[in-house]
């Protein structure tokens, strides 16, 4: 339950969240108190690396500054945490969060992807243009200084002799 390093920028979440019935339910009791409560908390818990919080209804109480009773209540009577043991957690949340995660591991391995490709043809252009200088260095050693330059420009000219 350690604090993440980085910071999320925002929590998808359904448009129509205060109407799924669970909230309903959390909102007849505690009123838009306790749907703010029940958004904290899931604040709270996408800041940690695990998704889940321990069962603290004390220090979580202190930090929300809600009731205790109304935050346990929030947290245990309407099904929307799952507490198992010392912690609790949004098993909506972590399925969310999973395939972001999942998302992000795919354009990362996207992004190695096509970085690796960019440097190996970066390598393959860097090696023809040494090719090329070091036959302009033969060409210039056998003809001398007066080869001209075109010849490395491009390889299809036909030449006379």
């Amino acid at each position: 339950m350690r604090q993440k390093t980085t910071k999320s920028l925002f929590v998808s979440h359904d448009f129509n969240a205060r109407n799924d019935s669970k909230i309903i339910k959390l909102r007849m009791e505690h009123g838009w108190h306790g749907y703010g409560l029940f958004w904290a908390l899931v604040e709270m818990l996408v800041d940690t690396t695990d998704y889940q919080l321990p069962v603290d209804y004390k220090s979580l109480s202190f930090g929300l500054q809600a009731e205790e009773k109304v935050l346990q209540s929030v947290i245990e009577d309407f099904g929307l945490f799952v507490v198992k043991g010392k912690v609790f957690y949004s098993k909506t949340l972590k399925q969310r969060m999973k395939y972001k995660e999942t998302e992000r591991q795919k354009k990362s391995e996207g992004g190695q992807k096509g970085n690796e490709i960019r440097w190996k043809n970066h390598n393959q252009k860097t090696e023809q243009q040494k090719a090329n200088s070091r036959e302009e260095e033969r060409l210039k050693s056998v003809y001398g200084d007066e080869v001209e330059q075109e010849i490395f420009r491009n390889s299809t000219t036909t030449y006379e002799v």
